[in-house]
């Protein structure tokens, strides 16, 4: 029956893991030893593609009868999900390795610039190359099996955190030893200046009264107006202008017309 199978298939399928496991094991002895000795293994991420691959071939080939069953596809996933699992111990110490040697690297290089009006800028340019220098080793471990389980963000960031406190600690001596002196850095003042468009208010010509403009009238105005209040006097060949500053000369009945508007007319006309 199915069950039956599925029961035979569970514990060949164990038993072909648990041998393929073990030659994956034999497989990594020399990777184990450069470890040890604080090597690096070259090209270990497409070595682990590789070995993963040849590993679940043998499991396949072994298995092949159970290929249909539940129990073939779980202990392969199983077997790879075990290889990774115990190749993450062997890329955390190449990381840490990788780590040491950049931090190293940049101590060397640190060392030959000069104390200029440049030294930021060029203490800067190090530090990038180095980072890209650890990104690219670190990118070489890494398999594309372990996408998602394999992760190095902590040693990079304790890698550029050690730079930058090298590189303080590099300026600060400097400084003692008044061999540089950073300058400082002043804001740009900026300061626009323009005539207002309409110093005295609205302007009549361009801008029209709206019911949201405020209204101020003087309901206790008692002063007539000056300026205005003129009249034309004639004494003999002489002509003369009489203004309202002058309120004996003529009162407010000399500026009203007493006689029929079209007579008046004609009167001035003659």
């Amino acid at each position: 029956t199915i069950e039956y199978i599925e029961i035979i298939g569970t514990k060949i399928c164990e038993e072909f893991l648990l041998s393929s496991f073990s030659l994956y094991k034999k497989s990594i002895e020399p990777w184990i030893i450069c470890c040890n000795e604080g090597g690096i293994v070259q090209n270990f991420g497409k070595e682990v593609d590789k070995l993963i691959h040849e590993i679940l071939a043998i499991y396949e080939k072994d298995a092949w009868v159970f290929r249909l069953t539940k129990a073939f596809k779980q202990k392969k996933i199983v077997l790879k999900e075990n290889i990774l699992f115990d190749l993450q111990k062997i890329f955390e110490k190449q990381v840490l390795k990788t780590k040491e040697m950049s931090l190293q690297s940049f101590k060397e290089s640190l060392a030959p610039i000069q104390i200029t009006n440049r030294v930021e800028k060029d203490i800067q340019a190090v530090i990038q190359a180095v980072d890209r220098y650890f990104r690219e080793i670190v990118k070489s471990l890494t398999s594309k099996y372990s996408i998602g389980l394999w992760f190095y963000e902590k040693e990079h960031r304790e890698l550029v955190q050690d730079m930058r406190e090298i590189s303080i600690e590099r300026l600060q001596m400097a400084k003692l030893q008044g061999i540089y002196l950073q300058k400082n850095k002043h804001p740009i003042a900026l300061s626009f200046h323009f005539l207002h468009p309409h110093p005295f208010g609205k302007d009549l010509r361009f801008d029209h009264l709206t019911a949201n403009d405020s209204f101020n009238f003087n309901t206790n105005f008692n002063q007539k107006a000056g300026i205005m209040r003129q009249s034309v006097s004639s004494r003999g060949n002489s002509v003369k202008i009489i203004s309202s500053d002058e309120p004996s000369v003529f009162s407010d009945n000399d500026l009203i017309y007493q006689d029929n508007p079209l007579s008046a007319f004609q009167n001035n006309n003659h």
